[in-house]
């Protein structure tokens, strides 16, 4: 497994040089955070609740809940579980109380969530079964192939 700095070391170097690219195309970098991150942040939408009703305190309160949520479930799932049907639900209860803070939330981006539900429900089926193994360490054995028939020649 790859060390925690080597991995932080890659990704912040790959950041820069993507920076540096998107910069040379001509526009600086602020130009570009006010037309991503400052347009999306600023944005009215009536398609939640916080946008239709416009309760912000609310809302910045959901928000804090959800970043506490992920970070409480982050810090389970990295202590106590390595099997991948955890992973998922966790990663699909982030992402759905994350989506659900923002101001424009349209119901198209439940296919973000949907491959998180799918192998959730599926997987812990499945464990439930004993069709599969919980962790990597401990595999099930894959039953044998049947038998094939014999294959008839024709004169």
């Amino acid at each position: 497994p790859r060390s925690i700095p080597r991995f932080a070391l890659g990704f912040g170097l790959g950041l820069a040089v993507s920076g540096a690219l998107l910069v040379s195309g001509g526009d600086s970098l602020s130009t570009m955070f006010d037309r991503t991150v400052r347009f999306q942040a600023e944005r009215g939408s009536p398609f939640s609740i916080w946008g239709l009703y416009e309760i912000e305190g609310l809302q910045r309160a959901w928000q804090v809940i959800a970043v506490a949520l992920a970070l409480g479930i982050a810090l389970a799932v990295r202590r106590r579980r390595d099997d991948i049907v955890g992973l998922a639900a966790c990663a699909g209860a982030i992402l759905v109380a994350l989506q659900a803070g923002v101001t424009h939330w349209f119901y198209l981006y439940d296919v973000w969530v949907f491959p998180l539900f799918l192998l959730a429900v599926v997987g812990r089926a499945a464990l439930r079964e004993g069709a599969v193994a919980d962790t990597p360490e401990d595999p099930a054995p894959l039953p044998p192939p049947p038998p094939h028939p014999p294959v008839a020649t024709t004169a």
